[in-house]
Order: C-alpha cells, then sequence, then structure tokens
C-alpha cells in the first residue's frame, strides 16, 4: 500500500499572458498568439522564424553606394567608425543577415566589426586575392538591432602602413510587431 503513485496535479490549460518568459507551466512555454521575438515561448521563436522567412528582405542602403569604411594605418588596428545605418533610418526592430563587401583597397585580410550604438554585436573576416577582388558577401545573423538603432562598423587590415578601405552594403530582415497565423 505504501507504493501507490500519487495523482499529477491538474493540468493549467488557461492561456499563458502575452510576452511571459516564467516558463513555469507548459502554457507559458507554449506562450501567447500575441508574443513577440524578445520573449522566450515557443511561439514568439515561431513568429521570429516567420518574419525571417515570409517578409521581404531588404537592402541598407538601398538605391545608393555602398558605405565607406576606412581601417587604421597600423595592421591589425580598428579604423574609425563609420555609420552604416543612422538612428531613426530603420523604425522597426531588425535584424543583419548578410554582409556585401565591395570593392577592397587593396589584396589582403581583413576583419570588420559592426557595433549597435557603441556595443560590438558581430565581426567578420575575409581577404582579398589577385584572382577575386570583391567578397561576394558573408552570411551571418546578428543579434535583433532595436527600432531605430544607429548600426556602426570600424575596420583592421593586416597590411602595415596602408590605410586600406572598402565599401559595405547589408542585407536585413525587419521585425515589426505584426503577427502571423501559424
Amino acid at each position: 500500500m505504501g507504493n501507490r503513485l500519487k495523482p499529477a496535479p491538474p493540468v493549467d490549460l488557461r492561456v499563458a499572458p502575452p510576452d511571459s518568459d516564467e516558463n513555469l507551466t507548459i502554457n507559458q512555454l507554449l506562450g501567447n498568439r500575441s508574443d513577440v521575438h524578445q520573449t522566450h515561448t515557443i511561439y514568439s521563436h515561431l513568429t521570429d522564424l516567420w518574419h525571417a522567412k515570409h517578409l521581404p528582405q531588404l537592402v541598407w542602403p538601398s538605391l545608393s553606394d555602398a558605405i565607406l569604411v576606412t581601417a587604421h594605418a597600423d595592421a591589425w588596428k580598428l579604423g574609425n567608425f563609420s555609420e552604416l545605418i543612422a538612428a531613426n533610418d530603420i523604425v522597426v526592430e531588425f535584424h543583419i543577415h548578410h554582409v556585401q563587401i565591395v570593392e577592397p583597397s587593396a589584396n589582403g585580410e581583413y576583419e570588420l566589426v559592426f557595433y549597435m550604438g557603441m556595443m560590438e554585436v558581430f565581426r567578420v573576416s575575409f581577404s582579398r586575392t589577385d584572382k577575386k577582388d570583391d567578397v561576394e558577401g558573408l552570411d551571418i545573423r546578428s543579434a535583433h538591432c532595436e527600432a531605430s538603432e544607429q548600426i556602426q562598423m570600424k575596420l583592421a587590415s593586416g597590411n602595415a602602413a596602408s590605410a586600406d578601405s572598402l565599401r559595405v552594403k547589408v542585407w536585413y530582415h525587419e521585425h515589426p510587431h505584426v503577427h502571423p497565423h501559424l
């Protein structure tokens, strides 16, 4: 008689509150249909994936020349900031998923660092050789950038006594607070 199984506690079948990060019950883990991508629910992750797959891919800057960034003259020292996206240029949350490198000025190895405001969000490395003078592009997945956030970049190269430069465009997806019908 002492080995009886205790009945399972009742399951909470109420809908979780919107954007709950508690995840104490299965319903909170599943989430609410109005959850946005900042929460840690299954629904919010599905919303994020839906946006990345079904919303249009965008280019920055669009219908314009790529943005110039210049390395420091010393090898592997970051140059000055170059503004890629000014504050208030993109007014919804977004993430960058591709970096297009245009016209590197010299053969060599490069490292390009991206900042949201003054906080580093990702970096990429690449090289230019005699066989290929432009890098087609680098697939990445940045952290989500806040609406109206400024994105800056700095460049370093392995070339000493040379202020190498290149131009940059990015491909990105916006994450508006519009929810798909999953």
